[in-house]
């Protein structure tokens, strides 16, 4: 799933709502405001990625207010990383990824949506946001490094990751156990190829976009699916190698649009098994197999799949972000929809003379607060949902 806001009302929406506030303007109250930290799924061995939540929950028997901070915009540099014999936590700079800038690491910062979707948790509920990372993508000088990740788990042992929450933070344990088998043959390739190890561990770069050319890599992956299928890495080389296959697929005596699709369809090929298991980065997974499917035509797949990722992965960081641009634009077009019923009706005339319905659409096709109200509705229900499995 592609995100791009078409709609002017949309545009208007995000820049108008998802100004920044200072964070250290937002009080809040530890004894009434749990935070809470944990490890998602299971352990990962060395060069694969870790999927921690954070949850922040009302336990006080009051409407928690002024607005709680939104624990995604506690996120800059974090987490804090004490490998086995270091002594001090170290300090990534760009280990949270999304999508939404697929050829460069982001370090992901959410602003929260200002007073238009102010957040309140009642007592007993929650919001909570899960991050999955695997390395570091900023070198110490501050350039982007998309194919040189710094290593967060490059050797088995216990590590701590440090992750705050404004004046507070919590310390969770990542036991990472020796590869063995095919895991062990997979391992130590990835440690003497840095190249082939990042993109792996990414969960958003396009491996070889920049040098087109350049398909060793990618055929080196190809062989080591085939050879280790049952590898706990292999689910990383899959997804990259979909990832590549989404953009490039040269097929001789193909259009390109004919290329895109059979990309597609091996990409999908690649995806399916991957998300039918835990994963650390499922989430991006699922938004990367939607667009797949709608690619290959396969719309109700595609939907299904989207709607997964919402379901399953409602805190996951890179299905906010995309909830977040996706939202208004869809909200936008139900809006479009209700009044093109009304307008279209054999009985339209009757209609418009009803007091509800003549505010309705005046609401609809005028009132941008209306509109904005909307969406935040939306916005807050969903930063309160719960991930759910089926």
């Amino acid at each position: 799933m592609k995100i791009g806001l078409a709609s002017s009302v949309v545009s208007m929406f995000v820049m108008t709502s998802l100004s920044g506030s200072a964070d250290g303007q937002l009080q809040v109250d530890p004894k009434q405001i749990e935070f809470a930290v944990h490890q998602v799924g299971p352990a990962p061995l060395p060069y694969q990625a870790v999927e921690v939540r954070l949850t922040v929950r009302n336990i006080s028997k009051v409407r928690h207010g002024p607005p709680v901070v939104p624990v995604e915009n506690s996120i800059s540099q974090m987490p804090g990383v004490k490998g086995p014999g270091e002594t001090e936590f170290r300090w990534p700079k760009a280990c949270i990824l999304t999508d939404k800038h697929w050829d460069r690491p982001h370090s992901t910062q959410i602003v929260p949506w200002k007073s238009k979707a102010a957040l309140f948790l009642d007592p007993g509920e929650q919001t909570s946001v899960s991050l999955a990372f695997a390395a570091d993508w900023m070198s110490k000088e501050g350039r982007w490094m998309p194919e040189q990740g710094r290593v967060i788990f490059e050797r088995a042992g216990s590590y701590q990751l440090q992750l705050p929450y404004r004046s507070m933070s919590k310390v969770v344990e990542v036991v990472v156990p020796e590869p063995k088998g095919d895991d062990l043959v997979f391992f130590r390739l990835l440690d003497k190829d840095l190249r082939l190890a990042s993109y792996l561990m990414s969960p958003i770069i396009v491996p070889d976009w920049e040098v087109r050319v350049n398909r060793e890599t990618m055929a080196q992956i190809k062989e080591l699916i085939e050879r280790y299928p049952k590898s706990s890495y292999t689910d990383y080389a899959r997804f990259a190698l979909a990832r590549y296959y989404s953009y490039h697929y040269p097929v001789k005596g193909k259009t390109p649009e004919e290329e895109s699709l059979e990309g597609a369809k091996a990409a999908v090929n690649l995806l399916e098994p991957v998300v039918a298991k835990s994963f650390p980065y499922r989430a991006y997974c699922l938004v990367w197999l939607s667009s797949a499917y709608a690619t290959a035509g396969q719309t109700e797949k595609a939907k299904k799949a989207w709607e997964t990722a919402l379901r399953e992965h409602a805190d996951a960081l890179v299905i906010i972000e995309h909830f977040a641009s996706e939202m208004p634009r869809e909200l936008v077009e139900k809006l479009h929809l209700r009044v093109k019923a009304i307008l279209t009706a054999p009985n339209v005339q009757e209609l418009v003379k009803d007091p509800k319905i003549a505010k309705e659409l005046s609401d609809i096709l005028s009132d941008e607060d209306h509109k904005n109200a909307l969406f935040a509705k939306e916005w807050l229900a969903f930063r309160k949902r719960v991930p759910k499995k089926d």
